[in-house]
């Protein structure tokens, strides 16, 4: 089988960066955009993310070869419900969505023909500075990494064509459980974000609120930015209780011991502490620039064999209702 349309779902700055990138793909393809709201589609066609677009997700579905979900946790179980029982037996539906081990059991549950893999891109170092700000493009997923997160018993051609497309992209594909994703991905995306709702409960509580909120500047909005879709939050904080309580009581762990260490009136010691931490933090971006982590290099990968074998190779599946 050799794709011929890729289909986007959620035109937001991923989704719309992941049809930039495939556009510059040199290959045949046609790629087609849905998203429910109408200002999405006419900025992803008039900057030329996508061929087409599809007002319907039914229809957006049907004619996919390639199917990528870039949809929030709250809207992937309707979206799968109803792309399940529309898609082609041979299409490859990737799920960019958090929750990923919730994921796979919904797609178990309403896909009835297809294959699913649930991925995760992660943007470049040069978009982390200031992730809010990052426009689409071509280029969010070159030299980072391509989390991969098959069930156990996925085709393994849709594994390798969901992989290959990191590859093309040029991502490093990274093979990860999608249950220990998700305990991971609390840390990175969950905590961050309660976090900042803490920060704002206990700013807003000050008696100089009234004040404070006139010359809040960037670093407080772009700190509190997660804020900004909360039901989305609360199902991802809620999604595994336990882990996230865990997560919370070594935040506040270390907010103790900081408030400890200012607490001492120690100049010295607490410059010796903040510095340690963002001689870390900066060591992280340089291995995020280098992206050189596997610890086993993979074999090259002429584009031409890629091209040739990112949709080849399929083949249909029937799920039994």
């Amino acid at each position: 089988m050799q794709a011929r349309t890729v289909t986007v779902v959620g035109l937001g700055r991923t989704g719309t960066s992941l049809a930039l990138a495939v556009q510059a793909l040199p290959l045949e393809l046609t790629v087609v955009g849905h998203d429910r709201s109408r200002e999405a589609l006419r900025r992803a066609r008039q900057i030329g993310a996508v061929d087409e677009t599809e007002t319907t997700l039914a229809a957006a579905a049907a004619g996919a070869d390639m199917l990528l979900l870039a949809v929030p946790a709250h809207e992937i179980k309707e979206v799968l419900q109803v792309v399940g029982e529309e898609i082609q037996a041979h299409a490859l539906v990737l799920a960019l969505s958090p929750l990923k081990a919730q994921s796979q059991r919904w797609a178990e549950r309403h896909l009835r023909r297809g294959h699913f893999v649930g991925i995760a891109p992660v943007f470049r170092a040069g978009a982390l500075d200031s992730p809010s700000t990052t426009e689409p493009g071509t280029d969010l997923f070159a030299d980072s990494v391509w989390c991969v997160m098959p069930a156990a018993d996925t085709d393994p051609k849709a594994v390798e064509t969901a992989a290959n497309l990191g590859r093309l992209l040029g991502a490093a594909p990274f093979f990860i459980d999608p249950a220990e994703y998700d305990n991971l991905a609390l840390a990175v995306q969950v905590l961050p974000a309660l976090s900042a709702a803490a920060l704002f409960g206990a700013v807003r509580q000050a008696s100089g609120w009234r004040d404070i909120r006139r010359f809040a500047g960037v670093h407080f909005a772009l700190a509190t930015e997660p804020l900004q879709d909360a039901s989305e939050l609360s199902l991802l904080t809620l999604a595994d209780q336990e882990a996230t309580l865990y997560w919370l009581d070594l935040l506040l762990k270390e907010l103790q011991a900081l408030r400890n260490r200012i607490a001492e009136d120690d100049p010295e010691r607490l410059a010796a502490l903040l510095q340690t931490w963002s001689a870390e933090r900066r060591d992280w971006l340089q291995e995020q620039q280098e992206n050189d982590w596997r610890e086993l290099a993979e074999p090259d990968y002429a584009l031409t064999g890629l091209a040739q074998s990112l949709f080849g190779g399929l083949r249909s599946r029937k799920k039994d209702r």
